[in-house]
């Protein structure tokens, strides 16, 4: 048999909203032509479950998942040292630095299921420390890409704070879910 693919958006959603979708750098151009291609691929996923893209209760569906996939794959237009802001502190004490219960929420790159978890960061100084809140904020921008679970951002994490904090020790623990 044949399947037909359908690559047309809900003509009511031709448009995505600039304050809802978008990456930073994207012209309006690209933005729409990649949210036509996302809506019409998800178009695509109901009709090869067998259901009806047209029913009411879908007619906006792909426009959410759409939505929903430029939110939750946010980091791969972040940099870290956007989010970092030059929050790196001269400090020259040699206690451990802890900063428990980050909360994160990633999917993973084979299934793009979801899962989250809290993940503890401890490091030792080595001259200089980085603001608390920017431990969240290096998390997030790996946990919003696609993932192996935890593994990927776990070593991207002691990567980027590694080259962000004169060459810490570095110790990471995660405790993940997976629906």
């Amino acid at each position: 048999s044949h399947i037909t693919t359908s690559t047309m958006a809900c003509s009511h959603h031709d448009e995505p909203d600039p304050a809802k979708f978008g990456r930073p750098g994207e012209d309006a151009a690209a933005r729409t032509e990649r949210y036509q291609k996302m809506t019409g691929a998800v178009r695509t996923l109901l009709e090869c479950l067998g259901e009806n893209p047209d029913r009411p209760g879908l007619l906006d569906t792909p426009a959410r998942v759409a939505k929903a996939l430029e939110f939750m794959t946010t980091g791969y237009a972040q940099e870290c040292k956007d989010v970092i802001h030059g929050a790196v502190f001269p400090e020259e004490h040699d206690d451990m630095v802890i900063v428990k219960d980050i909360e994160f929420y990633s999917m993973c790159e084979h299934h793009m299921v979801p899962f989250f978890g809290k993940v503890h960061i401890g490091y030792l100084p080595n001259g200089s420390v980085l603001g608390l809140s920017k431990f969240a904020r290096i998390v997030e921008v790996f946990a919003r890409r696609l993932q192996v679970t935890c593994f990927v951002l776990l070593i991207l994490t002691c990567n980027r704070l590694s080259t962000v904090d004169t060459q810490p020790h570095i110790h990471l623990s995660f405790h993940t879910h997976t629906l």
